[in-house]
C-alpha cells in the first residue's frame, strides 16, 4: 500500500484558524473577568476638576488611604459624549466612591442636573446659596447625601454641612462639627500630609481646586 503523507497545505490553513480562535477566547475571558476593585481607605477625600478623573488616580489615592474622589462638575459637559465619562465608568466599575461638587454661584441648574443624572455617593454644593440649593436637592433626591459647603464666617445650617478652611485653622482643630474642606490648591504634598495626619477622625476633603473660604 502507498505510504500516507502529510498535507502541508492543510497544516498551513489550520494554524491561522487556531490562532484566531485563541485570540477570540482570550478576548472573551478578559471581557468576562471583572476589573479588580479599588479599595477605599478612611483618611480624607480628594477634590479635583473633572478633567483629571481617571482609574489610575483612584488607584494612587487608594494606596494613600484616601476614602473617595470628589469631582468638580461646575461648568462640565454632562452629555453622553463628555470626555470624562469613560473614566467615571472605569472608576465606578472598580468600586471606588465618587462624590460630586458643584459651585452654584455659576447657576443652580448644573447642581440639579448632576444630582439627577450621575451615579454618585454624595454631592457637595458650594456657593452663596448652597444651603438652600442643597436642601432643595435633598428633598428631590432623598437617597443622595447632599452637603452644603459654607465659609468659616457663615452661619451654620441645621443638619450636616461642610466648612472651607485654611491649613492653619485646620491644624488648630477647626472645624470640629463639620466636614472640613481644606483649601489645598497651593499647598505642598508635605502640608497635605500634615493636615491628613492631624485629621484625628474629622471628615476631610483635600480641595485641589480653588475654593472660597
Amino acid at each position: 500500500m502507498p505510504r500516507a503523507t502529510s498535507n502541508p497545505f492543510r497544516a498551513s490553513r489550520t494554524a491561522p484558524v487556531i490562532l484566531v480562535l485563541a485570540i477570540v477566547i482570550l478576548a472573551a475571558m478578559a471581557f468576562a473577568v471583572p476589573p479588580a476593585p479599588i479599595p477605599a481607605g478612611d483618611n480624607g477625600a480628594y477634590l479635583i476638576g473633572h478633567g483629571r478623573l481617571s482609574a489610575e488616580l483612584a488607584d494612587q489615592l487608594s494606596r494613600s488611604n484616601y476614602a473617595a474622589l470628589v469631582i468638580d462638575f461646575t461648568g462640565a459637559n454632562l452629555g453622553e459624549d463628555a470626555l470624562w465619562r469613560p473614566h467615571f465608568r472605569a472608576v465606578d466599575r472598580r468600586g471606588f466612591p465618587i462624590w460630586g461638587w458643584v459651585d452654584v454661584d455659576g447657576g443652580t441648574e448644573q447642581a440639579r442636573a448632576v444630582a439627577r443624572s450621575e451615579k454618585l455617593s454624595g454631592l457637595y454644593v458650594h456657593g452663596a446659596d448652597a444651603v438652600r440649593v442643597a436642601a432643595e436637592i435633598a428633598r428631590k433626591q432623598p437617597n443622595l447625601e447632599v452637603i452644603p459647603v459654607i465659609g468659616a464666617k457663615d452661619e451654620p445650617p441645621s443638619g450636616e454641612y461642610a466648612v472651607v478652611v485654611g491649613l492653619d485653622d485646620f491644624l488648630a482643630g477647626k472645624p470640629r462639627d463639620a466636614v472640613a474642606v481644606l483649601d489645598a490648591a497651593s499647598l505642598s504634598l508635605q502640608d497635605v500630609d500634615r493636615a491628613r495626619a492631624a485629621a484625628d477622625g474629622r471628615r476631610l476633603v483635600i480641595a485641589r481646586i480653588a475654593v472660597t473660604e
